[in-house]
């Protein structure tokens, strides 16, 4: 009797495991879609869409305003969040997405998002001088090694 009734509690168990596992997918997945909307990624979404835009029409002068704004329609800042979920769901763990939650939803985590955009500029700026610096030096050592040979 004792037999019959471990083997029932192991057949319910195990047909309860993939359940548990595909909550805990799910949840992780509502966690991280989230914290991308907390995160205001559909918007960064929409803005990388534009930049592209205004990239593009340079490279396909052809095209028309008619086209980049059928082009723009079709962006929806939910399909983009929605393809970054498995990303975020995949590489960070439950808890920390919660603590990213619970930053990005905090007034300091708010204030860093309206300041990201200018963050991003500025250190793009300081990331090109640099390298133009450092390209700078890497021609004048070659030409000085040039002129010794």
């Amino acid at each position: 009797m004792l037999t019959r009734r471990l083997a029932l509690a192991a057949v319910l168990l195990a047909s309860f495991v993939p359940l548990l596992a595909q909550d805990a997918a799910a949840t992780r997945e509502q966690r991280a879609r989230q914290l991308l909307m907390v995160m205001r990624t559909d918007a960064m979404g929409l803005q990388i869409i534009d930049r592209m835009i205004d990239g593009m029409k340079s490279a396909m002068p052809d095209a028309g305003e008619e086209f980049w704004a059928a082009f723009r329609k079709k962006a929806k800042a939910s399909d983009f969040v929605s393809m970054l979920v498995p990303v975020y769901s995949k590489n960070l763990e439950p808890a920390d997405l919660d603590e990213l939650i619970r930053f990005y939803s905090s007034p300091a985590g708010q204030r860093f998002l309206d300041k990201q955009p200018l963050i991003m500029q500025e250190s793009m700026e300081i990331g090109q001088k640099w390298g133009a610096e450092l390209a700078m030096e890497a021609m004048q050592e070659m030409q000085k090694s040039q002129s010794q040979e």
